[in-house]
C-alpha cells in the first residue's frame, strides 16, 4: 500500500467519533411547525420546575393568544389511554381553561410540555409521519399529536396520552 493511502487509512481509523461532526438534518417546514408548538408548550415551565418533577401549577405560563393560534379552528380532541377517555374542546373552551389555568385539556398540555422538556429520549424523542392531510408526531413513548393542514399552516387537532400507567 502506498504511504499516502496508509496515512489516510490510519488517520480515519484513529479519529475520535466525538470529533466528527455530522450535520443535523434540517426539519421540513411541517415538522418545524410541530416542533415550534412543542418548544412553546415546554417553555411554559421553568427548567428548575421541570427538574423538580411534574406539577401542573408550575407549568402553563404561556402567551395565551399565541397558544390559541397553534390550534385547529374546529378545536382539539384529547385522548387518555388510561381510562380510554376521549373528549373534544372548542377553542373557546380551551381559551377558558387557559384563563383559569385549570381543566383536563389544560393539564394534559402542561404535562406534554413537561414530558417534552425532559432530556432523556424515552420522553422527548420525536418521530414524524406526514401525509397530505398533515403530520403526526410521537413524543417519546408518552404522547401522539396530530396536526392538520389549514392552508400553508399546520394546526393541532388531537393530543393523545398513550403511556399506559400502572394502577
Amino acid at each position: 500500500m502506498p504511504p499516502v493511502i496508509a496515512a489516510i487509512v490510519f488517520s480515519l481509523l484513529t479519529v475520535s467519533r466525538d470529533s466528527v461532526q455530522v450535520p443535523t438534518p434540517i426539519p421540513s417546514p411541517d415538522t418545524a411547525q410541530a416542533i415550534a408548538f412543542l418548544e412553546f408548550v415546554k417553555n411554559g415551565e421553568s427548567a428548575e420546575a421541570r427538574a423538580r418533577g411534574f406539577d401542573v401549577a408550575e407549568g402553563g405560563h404561556w402567551d395565551n393568544p399565541r397558544f390559541i393560534r397553534f390550534l385547529d379552528p374546529g378545536g382539539v380532541t384529547f385522548f387518555d389511554t388510561n381510562g380510554d377517555t376521549t373528549w373534544h374542546l372548542s377553542p373557546a373552551r380551551i381559551r377558558a381553561q387557559l384563563a383559569r389555568r385549570s381543566g383536563t385539556g389544560y393539564a394534559m398540555v402542561v404535562h406534554l410540555g413537561h414530558i417534552y422538556g425532559q432530556r432523556e429520549p424515552q420522553y422527548s424523542k420525536l418521530t414524524f409521519a406526514a401525509d397530505s392531510e398533515g403530520v403526526r408526531v410521537t413524543v417519546g413513548s408518552w404522547y401522539r399529536l396530530t396536526f392538520v393542514r389549514r392552508g400553508q399552516r399546520l394546526r393541532l387537532a388531537k393530543i393523545e396520552y398513550v403511556m399506559k400507567e400502572d394502577t
